[in-house]
């Protein structure tokens, strides 16, 4: 899924009730834009402020959390996470939980879009650590489940994404927000697919497809994507529909992969060669792999063995790869450890 279309879309900042000087009460009134006017007129309000002439430690702060989460939902391009770091260190002299765990969140965001998925995972961690059991910040805990699931997803941590990803879901219904629920719900029928469950899987999804239409417009490509490749195999008209409805609203490289899958099953070979070649600019490596394991057996099974050998010798290097990468990484290993560490200090 998009993590555009749910990573801390939802989380409003709350400026506390200390004396406000000038400067924090235009940040204030940015803030309120970003909610009743949208977020490209606050950002054009936060780029009159020059952040280097603000010499009020508490102001820079909230300004640079205030920057932050605009230019995520505006999907802008954010090269790095240092200014964000003027907040961090802010809010955690203040001991500021709320704005704490919010900064932390858009660290996460940058550091996942950057490729640093190992870090994103042990920063929202951080976030979740400091929003447990808190209930004055539900919508928040939604937010970072829902983001720990999809990012454990993402490097093949089922069983992880699944705990988070029933946590979203308690939190959904707590909220009692459709589109939290659909959420929620796809990530549920996404963990147990991916864990073989297929039984629990389509019943998640079941319950699913009724609420994508509390979800809106613009976020809806990647649960088309999803419901099209479950029903890839049973009913491929109504499957094709649904794929077709998720690249309309925006490329999507899992419905390419699956929609290779239909035209290639019924011989349409040109447009599966075609979907492949578009699945193929994902960043995923997991999906590319998959994509070229296809193209490998397609290419053998028409003869082509040239191609077949190319392709093959490819995909084992991006196999070695993958296998490289998760073992460094060890994401497992790093969560667990995070979690120990956390208890150890609650127990000293």
């Amino acid at each position: 899924m998009n993590k555009a279309n749910y990573l801390l879309f939802l989380i409003a900042v709350v400026l506390g009730g200390c004396q406000q000087n000038s400067l924090m009460q235009q940040l204030v009134e940015i803030d309120s834009t970003a909610f009743q006017k949208g977020d490209q007129q606050a950002l054009g309000m936060l780029n009159n402020i020059v952040p280097e002439v603000i010499n009020d430690e508490r102001s820079l702060a909230y300004y640079w959390l205030l920057k932050f989460r605009t230019e995520i939902r505006l999907q802008k391009e954010i090269k790095s996470t240092e200014a964000l770091e003027v907040s961090i260190n802010y809010y955690k002299k203040c001991n500021d939980k709320g704005r704490l765990a919010r900064a932390y969140g858009y660290k996460a965001y940058v550091l996942e879009d950057l490729g640093d998925i190992k870090s994103a995972i042990l920063t929202l961690k951080k976030a979740e650590f400091l929003i447990k059991n808190d209930k004055n910040e539900t919508e928040l805990a939604f937010v970072v489940y829902q983001t720990l699931a999809a990012y454990n997803k993402k490097v093949k941590e089922n069983e992880i994404a699944l705990k988070y990803d029933k946590l979203a879901l308690q939190t959904s219904y707590q909220l009692n927000n459709k589109g939290n629920i659909a959420y929620a719900l796809m990530g549920m029928y996404l963990s147990y697919s991916y864990l073989g469950i297929k039984d629990s899987a389509f019943f998640y999804l079941e319950k699913c497809i009724p609420q994508v239409k509390n979800v809106p417009d613009n976020q809806r490509s990647s649960f088309y994507a999803n419901i099209g490749d479950a029903l890839a195999e049973t009913h491929t008209q109504q499957a094709e529909d649904y794929l077709n409805m998720s690249i309309k609203g925006k490329p999507n490289a899992f419905a390419f992969r699956s929609l290779a899958r239909i035209y290639y099953k019924r011989g349409e070979r040109d447009k599966a060669k075609d979907m492949w070649a578009k699945a193929l600019l994902t960043d995923n490596l997991y999906l590319k792999s998959e994509v070229m394991q296809a193209m490998y057996e397609s290419q053998r099974d028409e003869g082509a063995f040239i191609s077949a050998s190319e392709t093959a010798m490819q995909l084992a290097s991006l196999k070695d790869s993958i296998a490289k990468q998760e073992k460094e990484a060890d994401i497992r290993g790093l969560q667990e450890k995070f979690e120990k560490e956390q208890q150890a200090a609650i127990d000293s």
